[in-house]
């Protein structure tokens, strides 16, 4: 089955889930303090579970603005997506 973000993200409210959740930002937030940006494959490399569902609690928290996912000229394979932080004003 495709990866349905609406279907995944009903998961990132489990416990367990928002433990990964929290890692992940943490992860994401070390990586792109370290070189501005960060892949999806280095974000979650360490990372074992569903692997939809790490992908949800990406995008999650870009949907929460904690993030924001670089614009790429061609629709690149999942784990070469690229994130960084959001310009403050």
């Amino acid at each position: 089955m495709p990866y349905d973000y609406s279907l995944e993200k009903l998961k990132l409210y489990w416990p367990e889930s928002q433990k990964t959740l929290f890692k992940i930002r943490r992860r994401m937030d070390e990586l792109i303090t370290e070189s501005g940006v960060a892949r999806l494959q280095e974000i979650l490399g360490d990372f074992t579970g569903d692997g939809w569902e790490l992908m949800a609690c990406v995008d999650y928290l870009c949907e929460m603005g904690e993030f924001v996912e670089v614009e790429q000229r061609r629709y690149p394979p999942g784990q070469y997506r690229i994130f960084r932080k959001p310009y403050e004003d």
